[in-house]
């Protein structure tokens, strides 16, 4: 096939790890806050989003992606950029918008984005960047244990969080069983 790949040397797609036709590829970008920032050591704030850009940027240029489309997910999923031929304007396009996207949701709908993602005709590979897991349940209900309460001890906020996260895990592997489930009626 013809090289599409916008780098002067293309990514081998197998060596990435991606075994899709990358004909119609779909680039899912987590948009939460964690994204977004951490604390770094003596509590130094550190940008995590343009180093993250960049990485997808050198995907995005580098893979030999016949079309591509844009989704960004956060409490729920949007579709950026539809799906467009991934020739040069097509690459700026996706990458303008990334690099005008502040990420500051709260949670990461993964359901929302399958969703949005398995809606758009043709689509053959879905690439997904993020840091974490689900913190949205297949109910569309927050999955979070939250700090400690005001008065609450240290033994009853224990016990809490121990009692939360199985029921939490469950919560995350329902999303996980959903999303494998789409994944199956569209190989």
């Amino acid at each position: 096939g013809v090289q599409t790949c916008a780098l002067p040397i293309c990514f081998n797609n197998k060596l990435v790890g991606l075994g899709g036709k990358l004909e119609n590829v779909v680039f899912m970008v987590d948009i939460s806050k964690s994204m977004q920032s951490d604390k770094g050591p003596n509590g130094v704030v550190l940008n995590n989003w343009v180093p993250i850009v960049e990485v997808i940027e050198r995907w995005i240029n580098g893979l030999n992606v016949g079309s591509a489309a844009l989704i960004v997910f956060g409490d729920s999923a949007d579709v950026m950029v539809e799906m467009q031929e991934l020739n040069q304007g097509g690459r700026e396009k996706i990458l303008d918008v990334l690099k005008r996207i502040d990420p500051n949701a709260d949670g990461t709908n993964f359901l929302a984005a399958f969703e949005k993602a398995y809606s758009i005709p043709n689509v053959d590979t879905i690439i997904v960047f993020s840091d974490g897991l689900p913190s949205v349940d297949v109910n569309g209900n927050r999955i979070f244990i939250g700090g400690k309460n005001s008065g609450e001890t240290d033994e009853a906020y224990k016990m809490r969080v121990a009692n939360t996260v199985t029921e939490n895990v469950n919560r995350v592997l329902a999303v996980h069983r959903r999303i494998s489930e789409m994944a199956k009626k569209h190989p």
